[in-house]
């Protein structure tokens, strides 16, 4: 017999009794710890799931934790079947980082499952209804300024923050409406209405996203050269994608601008599957910070690019006399101070003075568009290949060695041994290469590897 409790609410009154008179009240739940090993078994036994009580008699505890390994759209789906889970799915903690890139919602879905969210979230990742083309839901907005205000009030930490196949109206609204908070913001395959033919989307906004270190648009039929200068206008951006943004190319006097004078903190930059030329890519060879730089293409070019391409050339005239396809010519003169950038009309005079065959050629395969030129313009080596470009100018001398610590280079068939030299030369603190596609011989990986024996490569 158990010795007498003096509990002021029972008087002397056995543990025993105690315990059965707490079991015997209906709706008292008591914790895990308090139960014998042969109530736990029971209780085991007892977790039935045909049994119309299973749900009810799980803890919170289960419930939460089984709760936590759903996406948001399932949480709010959930939320929708009984009282209890409509009050345990709005616990802080499930939405934390906010994923509904399962399943495409319109605006105002997006608005129910973004009720949930507080000042614990963190990360929020959209799915629009681009996808669902030609059903005719694809241009339906994915984001409001209300919405997007309403965001800031719940969640004022927020730091990441994606889009996927939406849709944005920039009369409605603008990338000022986003939140300042955000570090990481990511757009893919997003679709713009009503965007401005000459002006960047991202004017001014390096005052508004000064916490903003990684920035991702990729296949983006948006993104124009010229948004280059903007964007490296970003006090802290380290990481940059402009993955598949097939408007990407010719545009060696935004790389020029943007390069020299912004990109200051840049240390990831992926321009893999777009049609990037050498011009182009050699740019960014005088951005000090950077460490990782992705090219490539596909085996061979994507349809998106070619019928873009296609339909470029058929609404361009040619001008008389001349075998230039512009609306303008573009000079861009480097001189003491900063930069001169002049716009003329393309007339044949005008042509005839700046324009050069060998700049920029227009090329039918991408596969070709980079070769072991922009690849050897990263530093000077002693054994520089005939033909390439020599820097006579002091100002603008390039630095013997770079700091790339990553470089992929896929499918680039002009890329070949004179490339793994220079890397092995001027490219000190490189550990990891992949040039796979690549015009490179076994011959010259091996070699490669005698100088760089740290090295990953793949090939």
């Amino acid at each position: 017999m158990s010795s007498p409790s003096k509990n002021p609410f029972f008087g002397n009154c056995s543990k025993d009794k105690i315990s059965s008179a707490i079991k015997s009240r209906p709706g008292m739940k008591r914790k895990r710890s308090d139960l014998s090993e042969n109530e736990v078994a029971s209780k085991k036994q007892h977790f039935d799931a045909k049994s119309p009580n299973f749900v009810k008699d799980i803890p919170d505890e289960i419930i939460l934790s089984i709760l936590g390994n759903l996406k948001g759209n399932d949480l709010f789906s959930l939320s929708r079947t009984c009282h209890r889970l409509e009050t345990l799915v709005k616990e802080a903690s499930l939405w934390f980082n906010v994923d509904l890139t399962d399943k495409p919602l319109r605006l105002k879905e997006a608005k129910q499952r973004l009720s949930y969210i507080n000042e614990k979230t963190e990360s929020i990742k959209l799915k629009g209804m681009v996808s669902t083309y030609p059903l005719g839901c694809w241009d339906k907005v994915t984001l409001s300024k209300m919405m997007m205000k309403n965001i800031q009030k719940s969640s004022k930490n927020l730091k990441s923050f994606e889009l996927r196949e939406g849709f944005i109206n920039l009369e409605k609204m603008g990338m000022g409406d986003f939140p300042k908070s955000i570090e990481n913001l990511k757009f893919h395959n997003v679709k713009l209405k009503n965007l401005a033919e000459i002006q960047s989307i991202f004017v001014n906004m390096d005052h508004h996203f000064e916490s903003l270190s990684c920035l991702n648009i990729e296949y983006c039929s948006f993104l124009r050269p010229y948004d280059l200068m903007v964007i490296s206008k970003f006090p802290n951006l380290r990481k940059l994608s402009v993955k598949g943004s097939s408007s990407f190319h010719h545009m060696v006097p935004y790389c020029s601008v943007a390069a020299r004078l912004g990109f200051k903190t840049l240390e990831y930059l992926d321009l893999s599957d777009t049609p990037i030329n050498d011009s182009d890519l050699q740019c960014f060879n005088v951005v000090k910070t950077l460490t990782t730089l992705i090219v490539g293409c596909v085996d061979k070019p994507r349809d998106v690019l070619i019928e873009a391409e296609e339909k470029k050339i058929e609404a361009r005239k040619p001008l008389e006399g001349s075998n230039v396809f512009s609306r303008e010519v573009i000079v861009l003169q480097l001189r003491e101070g900063d930069p001169v950038v002049q716009r003329l009309p393309p007339s044949p005079e005008v042509c005839s003075r700046f324009y050069r065959p060998f700049i920029n050629p227009p090329q039918q395969d991408t596969n070709e568009n980079i070769s072991d030129r922009s690849i050897c313009s990263f530093g000077v080596s002693a054994e520089r290949p005939q033909g390439f470009i020599r820097i006579i100018n002091d100002a603008i001398r390039l630095n013997s060695v770079n700091n790339l610590q990553k470089l992929v280079i896929n499918n680039y068939k002009k890329v070949s041994d004179f490339s793994l030299d220079h890397l092995s030369q001027c490219a000190p603190f490189l550990v990891h290469l992949d040039v796979r596609g690549t015009g490179v011989t076994t011959a010259g990986i091996e070699r490669f590897k005698m100088r760089k024996p740290s090295c990953t490569v793949v090939f």
